[in-house]
């Protein structure tokens, strides 16, 4: 199952050969409606990637940035989660998996160039949500891993990224989703497998 804000936008999107609903994060109502819609069916793998990118400044960065990133980059994986709870908690998967996608933007000690006000801040509230899920979850057999994909060339990105996305896709799950497990729950990951300073 695959989701997003505008089904139609999206050509790469509109040819997955998957289940596709619309999905708005910053929605409660639209949250809830997706947990409702898939309390019957289990869900192994829950991947949190939905995020926006405003490229404010120290002279520029306005509240209204901070409310729209956080409300998309930390609090969409919160709540979509929490909806999920009851598909991934019929999952037969040891561990059962979330995957909440961040950014080593989100990292205080990487932080070298300052910047990107916003997008930082609410990437380390996610880091920070994410290791708080870890720890919650755990005795519920659930790993979550924190996970930065990479500077993949999107629409995000303005397709100036090193990596393309089915190669960082490809990584990430090689890499890191497929050797999830309880020991490493609440890790920060780069897609190669390393750990990225918090």
């Amino acid at each position: 199952i695959a989701t997003a804000r505008d089904l139609e936008k999206d050509s790469e999107f509109k040819a997955l050969d998957v289940e596709k609903v619309k999905l708005d994060v910053t929605r409660v109502d639209a949250i809830s409606e997706l947990g409702e819609s898939l309390k019957n069916r289990a869900v192994d793998i829950l991947i949190n990637n939905s995020g926006v990118l405003i490229r404010d400044t120290f002279n520029d960065a306005e509240v209204s940035n901070f409310v729209d990133s956080f409300r998309v980059n930390s609090l969409g994986p919160l709540l979509v989660s929490r909806a999920l709870m009851p598909s991934l908690q019929q999952s037969k998967e040891k561990p059962i998996k979330i995957v909440n996608i961040t950014s080593r933007m989100g990292s205080i000690a990487d932080n070298s160039s300052g910047g990107r006000y916003s997008y930082r801040a609410s990437k380390s509230a996610l880091n920070s949500i994410s290791k708080s899920m870890a720890l919650d979850l755990k005795d519920q057999g659930i790993s979550v891993a924190i996970l930065h994909p990479g500077f993949v060339q999107t629409g995000m990105t303005g397709n100036r990224g090193d990596v393309d996305a089915d190669s960082s896709v490809k990584s990430m799950v090689e890499n890191v989703i497929d050797k999830m497990d309880m020991e490493n729950t609440g890790t920060f990951w780069h897609k190669d497998g390393y750990v990225l300073p918090w």
